[in-house]
């Protein structure tokens, strides 16, 4: 019995293959589990000993336990994999079946009494006894992405949306007869879970979780994760895990949210063993196995060796800045006041569960901060043009650069600039000055409607046809036959109605790449709109990201080169923005994103300029969504913020504002530390002028919540 006054801790990782782990199959009491990924799948015994590897010309997208039966005296495994699904003999470690009949990709397969059941994107179920198909039938207009069997002996699926339809639902059947429709996600349902008796969960690329009763009604959302949630699991006792493309598996107890378990990349599957142990499969390659039984020895997690020179080195820095801190509610009037303030890295702190030396760490750098011997003393800083800026050393340099831009109605992209200036003109290299950020899980209202924002947004929009005849079957031809081929086999991945999930080589991803180098600023937009529908899809994203990230040479970035040499246009502006919009749809492209922000914002300074105000309120949304649980200072928060107040001090479309100011709520609500530096008039001023002439009631509901997030 797990017992939830203590904190899951990591027990084992172990190293599946350097592609990312997909699924994770519990073989019942047999003490054994089966992991699949990109290339293969590995048996393991539960205390993590390596048993057994096969490898696989293509990636397994799903595995399943089967018990034991006449052909399995011990009990096998499913391995999905195209529309295929091979059954493994544990004992002989020998495939003995192989199911053949669907005409798409197999996306699950669970055990109803003597019958295997399997769902594919095809749309459909099949029933298989005696290792032959029985029965077939449509059971979803859109691709079929999860099937689970309840303890009822009923069977629960859920589906994708597809092109213009609203399927993305999930369906009871009790044989071929369908009992009940849920309709509740905006998005793919990607992953099911009975829940006891109770219900059923859902995981959805909406980043909710949803509780369903027996009879269709949806009586829970559960909101915690900021991206895609790709997979559910529950014990009897009412405990419930989940993993997400936020890099994150969640433990949920009365459907609230009581720990999260850091991962370096998307966490793909999580399945509870028998005795509570979690299990997560991670993009990192890592299988990782979770407990809570304090006499199983501690494990290092292979990640956290990593960084062990990295808590050293914060180590020795902790005992050098011995400094006093300040914490200024008001930029402008100092009130001193002392904080501790946790200056450990936020790897150390993102990781210090999973070690038992490392929680002493965490604990070990409260010290008394910081920065300015005489507090009373404001800086003058001469800004050019016989312009002065008033900077009070207890603030953080991108707040205060931040709030002289707007109160002076300077352009955004010198943030930067006057952030240099203050720091030459104080002596100081970086900004020294650390805001508090707190770490503990913000009080979110339950009536709060609109905040905080917890899903990226993305573009899917786009005229094939029209793509094509530039890039295709333009007259001035810029591919040659073998590439047009490539190029013609892309679009019918991406066109295709049945493939939710098209896969793609690496020879696509050269040839786009070369494409964005080399064809002209008058064409290239076409190129970038093709390529952000290819982003979409997790392997065109991983593929890219392979490519570019991380890049030692700055000139082999060619998407950065793109998107710094053709924006001046706003076809080429707009195009640009929508494809990095889109690559916050993977986690493959976080870090990408995170490293290249400065670049990319000051790339599309001329948002308003060109009239793509629409677009670029996304991206900066998006942006905030991944900051929020990520980012290890404010610093980047503060770009962000204040990129959202410009937004919403132009004239602007309402939705333009709508966006921005969501990015703004969701940033104070989930960061308290933000406020503190600019003061809460100022920004309420900023929302209050932008409202102004608005009839909106969703944007006047939304400015309210805010209203109360600041107190006001």
């Amino acid at each position: 019995m797990v017992k939830m006054t203590e904190n899951y801790k990591l027990r084992c990782a172990l190293r599946h293959d350097d592609d990312e782990v997909r699924g994770i199959a519990i073989c019942g009491n047999t003490g054994k589990i089966v992991t699949s990924s990109d290339k293969s799948i590995r048996l393991w015994t539960v205390q993590g000993e390596h048993l057994w590897k096969h490898t696989y010309p293509s990636p397994v997208q799903c595995i399943s336990w089967i018990p034991s039966n006449p052909t399995l005296q011990s009990g096998g495994v499913s391995v999905c994999m195209k529309n295929v699904v091979l059954v493994w003999d544990l004992d002989s470690r020998k495939m003995v079946k192989s199911l053949v009949g669907h005409e798409s990709q197999v996306t699950g397969i669970v055990v109803d009494g003597d019958d295997l059941v399997s769902s594919s994107i095809d749309g459909t179920l099949k029933r298989w006894r005696n290792w032959e198909c029985m029965e077939t039938w449509a059971a979803h207009e859109g691709p079929i992405q999860a099937v689970v069997k309840l303890p009822t002996g009923e069977l629960v699926t859920g589906s994708s949306r597809i092109l213009e339809s609203r399927d993305s639902i999930l369906k009871m059947w009790k044989g071929k007869i369908c009992l009940h429709t849920f309709h509740g996600h905006t998005d793919t349902v990607c992953g099911l879970a009975a829940m006891s008796d109770r219900g059923i969960l859902s995981a959805s690329h909406d980043g909710s979780l949803r509780f369903w009763a027996l009879n269709g009604q949806e009586t829970k959302n559960m909101y915690g994760h900021t991206a895609t949630v790709c997979s559910v699991d529950s014990l009897a006792s009412g405990l419930i895990v989940s993993g997400s493309e936020d890099r994150s598996a969640k433990i949920w107890k009365g459907f609230s949210c009581v720990q999260s378990l850091e991962h370096p990349r998307c966490v793909r599957d999580t399945k509870f063993m028998e005795n509570g142990d979690i299990v997560t499969a991670c993009s990192d390659g890592l299988v990782r196995i979770w407990t809570v039984d304090t006499n199983m020895g501690d494990t290092p997690d292979l990640l956290v060796q990593r960084f062990n020179a990295t808590i050293k080195e914060k180590e020795k820095v902790a005992e050098k800045r011995k400094v006093e801190c300040v914490v200024n509610t008001d930029p402008m009037r100092f009130r001193p006041s002392r904080n501790m303030v946790d200056t450990t890295d936020l790897l150390v702190q993102r990781f210090n569960a999973t070690i038992k030396e490392k929680e002493k760490v965490a604990e070990k750098p409260k010290v008394e901060c910081v920065v300015n011997t005489d507090p009373m003393r404001l800086v003058a800083v001469d800004i050019g043009g016989g312009r002065t800026l008033q900077y009070n050393r207890s603030v953080n340099v991108y707040a205060a650069a931040g709030r002289w831009l707007i109160e002076n109605s300077e352009p955004f992209q010198h943030l930067l600039t006057i952030k240099d200036t203050i720091l030459e003109a104080t002596g100081q290299k970086d900004n020294i000055f650390v805001a508090p950020i707190s770490h503990k899980t913000s009080y979110i209202p339950p009536h709060f409607k609109y905040l905080p924002e917890r899903k990226t947004n993305f573009d899917n929009s786009i005229d094939y046809a029209a793509n094509r005849a530039n890039i295709v079957d333009h007259k001035e031809k810029l591919l040659t036959d073998s590439e047009i081929t490539t190029m013609k086999s892309i679009y019918g991945r991406l066109e295709s109605p049945y493939d939710n999930d098209p896969v793609f080589q690496a020879s696509d991803i050269d040839l786009l790449l070369g494409m964005l180098s080399s064809w002209p600023p008058s064409r290239i937009s076409h190129v970038i709109d093709i390529t952000r529908m290819t982003v979409l899809y997790h392997s065109g994203a991983n593929l890219l990201m392979g490519k570019i990230y991380p890049c030692k040479c700055p000139d082999n970035d060619v998407l950065m080169k793109v998107i710094k040499s053709n924006s001046q246009t706003k076809e080429n502006l707009l195009a640009n923005i929508r494809a990095v919009t889109n690559l916050f749809r993977s986690s493959w492209c976080f870090g990408w994103l995170q490293a290249h922000r400065i670049e990319i914002l000051s790339s599309f300074s001329s948002w308003h300029l060109l009239g793509v105000h629409d677009a670029y309120s996304v991206l900066i949304l998006n942006y905030a969504v991944l900051l929020i649980p990520s980012s290890p200072s404010h610093d980047g928060l503060y770009h962000i913020l204040f990129a959202a107040l410009e937004i919403l001090r132009k004239n602007v479309s309402f939705d333009s504002k709508f966006n921005a100011l969501r990015a703004v709520g969701s940033m104070l609500l989930l960061k308290k530390g933000l406020l503190e530096n600019i003061g809460r008039d100022f920004v309420w001023s900023i929302i209050l002028k932008a409202s102004e002439g608005c009839s909106d009631s969703e944007f006047h509901k939304l400015q309210s919540e805010i209203k109360e997030v600041l107190g006001i």
